[in-house]
């Protein structure tokens, strides 16, 4: 299944998806007097539309069987338990993991390019690259300690 997401607000999104899939129903057979279910599959191709607002989604979808020309018509309203919202507190505790980890990213591209600059014979100094590198490891001890309180605002 493929499904295209359009976010419109934080809490609105609309969407398509497109499916191939196969389905199973079940048949009731009558061998020689017993009765009895089994299942029949079949592939099925088909798309759908949907609006999804604050865990509730609606969603149209149609579906065509290979083969055959049997013609599914689907129509869904959805509920999502247990969704709860962002808080502010999150929110910021994510932003500050976004700007360290942006804030690393750069620093090991600077530490980086001064050991090329001193493998070259630029004049950089070992005392440069061990404050570099100092501080590059106090970013990822910063952005991992970010990381474990946006797990744990998470999972409020």
């Amino acid at each position: 299944m493929l499904i295209e997401n359009f976010p419109i607000t934080e809490k609105l999104s609309v969407g398509i998806s497109e499916h191939i899939s196969r389905n199973v129903y079940k048949v009731d057979e009558n061998l020689g007097g017993l009765s009895f279910w089994s299942a029949d599959f079949f592939w099925e191709y088909g798309i759908g539309a949907y609006v999804s607002f604050w865990g509730f989604s609606l969603e149209f979808r149609y579906g065509r069987e290979i083969g055959t020309s049997n013609n599914r018509f689907n129509f869904m309203l959805n509920y999502l338990f247990g969704l709860k919202e962002k808080t502010a507190e999150y929110k910021k505790a994510y932003k500050q993991y976004v700007a360290l980890y942006v804030e690393m990213v750069e620093q090991k591209k600077r530490l980086k390019w001064l050991i090329q600059e001193r493998n070259r014979g630029e004049d950089v100094t070992e005392e440069e690259i061990e404050e570099e590198t100092r501080r590059f490891r106090e970013l990822i001890d910063a952005v991992n300690r970010q990381r474990m309180k946006v797990r744990e605002l998470k999972k409020r």
